[in-house]
């Protein structure tokens, strides 16, 4: 066992943290839930896809900006394609 896991065992800390987020754009509230370890080591500097390789783009967007899955793929979704005139 690491030293941070033995560190966080002896005060009793849960080892998941769950990360709420407001979307910006509808105000949808989200939660991702993330290991308290890797929550900590995104807290202090390394980067969030190294933080979390488990989450998903969307869930580690959200993580970062808040945004909702629906507001997600409403912003980054490629547009539809539109029936030609002739």
């Amino acid at each position: 066992m690491g030293r941070m896991k033995e560190m966080l065992a002896e005060y009793d800390f849960d080892p998941m943290t769950v990360i709420e987020a407001k979307c910006p754009l509808c105000g949808h509230e989200s939660t991702v839930e993330v290991e308290t370890l890797a929550y900590l080591r995104w807290q202090n500097g390394t980067y969030l896809q190294d933080a979390f390789p488990t989450l998903s783009p969307a869930e580690r967007e959200t993580v970062k900006l808040g945004f909702c899955l629906p507001c997600q793929d409403a912003l980054f979704s490629p547009p539809e394609d539109e029936p030609e005139e002739d």
